[in-house]
């Protein structure tokens, strides 16, 4: 395997970033004069992906309310039930304080 130096490591990262950028200008001189044109269907493409995308993420934000709402109703639920037996033991202990102050 080759050894680089730092500075021919450099070079080569240098070399490699300037010709992407040039090939990147190209290709927009040569879209901008219109010798390249862009099917429609790419055009539109990345805007469909991103409604698509969001629209998955609604359902799952949806599914998620859904699930809050419906624990939030079992825990209102639980709370009544458990306010009627802490009456029915707060009953229970006053019969007994009654009984033993008797």
């Amino acid at each position: 395997m080759l050894k680089l130096t730092f500075e021919q490591e450099m070079k080569l990262y240098n070399t490699i970033t300037y010709t992407g950028l040039a090939i990147i200008t190209v290709w927009i001189l040569l879209k901008m004069f219109g010798i390249i044109n862009t099917p429609i269907i790419l055009i539109y493409l990345p805007y469909l992906i991103g409604i698509l995308t969001i629209f998955t993420h609604m359902h799952g934000i949806a599914k998620s309310f859904w699930a809050l709402q419906h624990d939030v109703a079992y825990l209102k639920d639980h709370a009544v039930k458990t306010d009627q037996k802490f009456e029915k033991i707060d009953q229970r202990l006053d019969s007994i304080e009654k009984k033993l102050k008797l």
